[in-house]
């Protein structure tokens, strides 16, 4: 199965301003959101996450895909 979508997590630096981070691919957003529960402090993440398909962003054509797999 293609890993086709991506998990953007909204993460708080030190000084309080929010960034989001692309932590990878995964096969389903149910997935994404299982590693997100599962791998990510509420306190530590100020807006969540968003889960997006690879076909509706732009993407470099260098950018390396980091696939991850979560098991039920």
């Amino acid at each position: 199965m293609i890993a086709e979508y991506l998990l953007l997590v909204s993460l708080l630096d030190p000084f309080g301003s929010s960034y989001e981070e692309y932590v990878g691919n995964f096969t389903s957003c149910d997935k994404a959101h299982m590693y997100y529960i599962i791998n990510f402090d509420p306190l530590v993440t100020s807006d969540g996450y968003r889960c997006i398909n690879e076909e509706y962003i732009h993407l470099p054509e260098d950018w390396d895909t980091t696939r991850k797999e979560i098991h039920e």
